[in-house]
C-alpha cells in the first residue's frame, strides 16, 4: 500500500475490521475497509491459519513504486483480542527492492476486550483502549528483555523477483518510492490516510501525504 493508507497502528484505536480479526479471526470487515480506503491501491494477501502453535505459513503479494509498504495482522487463537502483525514495513531500501526482511511476531492487544488469559471469557473493553504491545505481566506469556511479552514467531518477507517491464529506462526499480532517506519511513512518520486521494495518484515523494491536487 501507499504511505497515505494506514490500516492499523500502535497507539491508535482499532477499527471494526481490526477488532473482527483480533477477536474472531474474521477478515471480511477488514477487507471491506481496505477496499474503501481511497489511497489503497495495492495487492492483498492471505495465508489462512496454522491450527497449531508450531508451523509455517506462506503467501505471495506484489508491490510497486506507489505501493511499497506492507502491513498485516493475524489473530492469536484462542485469545481475547490479541494479534500479531506489522505496520507499513518498507520493502525498498533507497535504490532497490529489499531481498529479505525478518520481523519478530510481537503480540499486540487490540484494545477491544479486557481478557487477561488465552481462554478468558468475552469481556468487551468499555470504553475501548488503543492498540498496544502486550506487557510481560500478562499471565501465561513469557518475558522479553524490553518488558513486553516475547515474540511468538517471525515474519519473513522475501523478494522473489523484480519485473523489469515496470521499471522505466534510466530509473531504479523504486525511484519513486524510496530513493531518498526520508522515504524509508519510521512507523511514526507515515502520514494518516487521506480519503480524498484517488487510488491512481502517483506520489512525488514516498512518505509524504497525498498531494494537494487530491483534495
Amino acid at each position: 500500500h501507499s504511505p497515505c493508507a494506514v490500516f492499523w497502528r500502535d497507539g491508535t484505536m482499532a477499527t471494526e475490521g481490526v477488532r473482527y480479526v483480533a477477536e474472531f479471526g474474521s477478515s471480511g470487515v477488514f477487507n471491506t475497509e481496505k477496499t474503501a480506503a481511497q489511497c489503497y491501491a495495492g495487492d492483498k494477501f492471505s495465508s489462512g491459519g496454522l491450527g497449531r502453535a508450531a508451523g509455517v505459513l506462506s503467501t505471495t503479494t506484489e508491490t510497486d513504486r506507489n505501493n511499497f509498504l506492507l502491513s498485516a495482522i493475524s489473530m492469536i487463537a484462542p485469545s481475547p483480542d490479541w494479534m500479531v502483525g506489522f505496520d507499513s514495513i518498507p520493502v525498498c531500501d533507497g535504490s532497490e527492492w529489499v531481498e529479505r526482511i525478518d520481523y519478530p511476531a510481537f503480540l499486540w492487544d487490540a484494545g477491544t476486550d479486557s481478557g487477561l488469559r488465552f481462554t478468558s471469557n468475552n469481556a468487551a473493553t468499555m470504553p475501548r483502549s488503543i492498540i498496544r504491545r502486550i506487557r510481560a505481566n500478562t499471565p501465561e506469556l513469557s518475558l522479553s528483555s524490553e518488558g513486553y511479552s516475547a515474540p511468538v514467531g517471525m515474519f519473513t518477507i522475501t523478494r522473489l523477483r523484480v519485473n523489469p517491464t515496470l521499471t522505466p529506462i534510466g530509473r531504479t526499480p523504486c525511484e519513486q518510492c524510496a530513493s531518498r532517506s526520508e522515504c524509508v519511513p519510521s512507523y511514526d512518520r507515515v502520514p494518516p490516510r487521506q480519503p480524498s486521494c484517488p487510488t491512481n495518484q502517483t506520489f512525488d515523494r514516498c512518505g509524504t501525504a497525498c498531494p494537494e491536487t487530491c483534495d
